[in-house]
């Protein structure tokens, strides 16, 4: 495994979900890339789910804890990838 954090973005046809496929390591840092990269995929359409990929990522401790404070159905996203006034 490498310590690059490598993210794949797949989007349904009718843009309903979006899945991001995360490998390689993820850091305390980098974790923030992935929120950027969320907030991108969610600005494609309002009421998109997204759905994280982790399966195939080796992530740290202080990253798995940020992670899972903005999982779940009712999403407490970080204000770095809420969607603006603008997109929705």
């Amino acid at each position: 495994m490498t310590d690059k954090l490598r993210v794949l973005v797949g989007v349904d046809l009718d843009c309903a979900k979006a899945q991001i496929a995360a490998q390689g390591h993820v850091t305390s840092k980098s974790v923030h890339s992935l929120y950027a990269v969320m907030k991108r995929a969610n600005s494609l359409t309002q009421g998109m789910t997204l759905e994280l990929d982790m399966t195939r990522a080796r992530i740290e401790p202080d990253a798995w804890e940020e992670l899972r404070a903005v999982r779940g159905p009712t999403i407490c996203r970080p204000a770095s990838i809420r969607p603006s006034p603008t997109t929705g």
